[in-house]
């Protein structure tokens, strides 16, 4: 028997394509000088929905994300706005996996 935790809960199916990606934590109720620095890592995989991120800093879960994902090989970056919705320590304290969903999608306006 499978338990609940355990099930595969996406709604999209993921592709893997490793992007870079930069994300800021947002927040109403920080000043200019209290804002989170800029985490750097890279999208292990990608989907209708979200992306896995890998970093070596955490994001704080829940909170909104203004993420730039990098295109390949040009100075463009694709900005967004996502949603921390799990985070997963991968190796003491090195790196960590960040689940991000996209907090909105043209995709049913299309």
């Amino acid at each position: 028997m499978i338990q609940e935790s355990s099930r595969e809960r996406r709604v999209h199916p993921r592709f893997s394509y490793i992007m870079e990606m930069r994300g800021t934590e947002l927040s109403s109720l920080q000043s200019a000088e209290e804002r989170k620095p800029t985490t750097q890592g890279w999208i292990q995989d990608i989907g209708q929905g979200g992306v896995c991120f890998v970093s070596d800093k955490p994001l704080t879960l829940f909170a909104l994300v203004r993420g730039e994902i990098v295109v390949s090989n040009s100075a463009v970056s694709i900005p967004t706005l996502m949603q921390v919705r799990w985070t997963q320590e991968m190796s003491a304290g090195q790196r960590c996996k960040i689940g991000l969903q996209f907090s909105f999608s043209l995709s049913g306006l299309l």
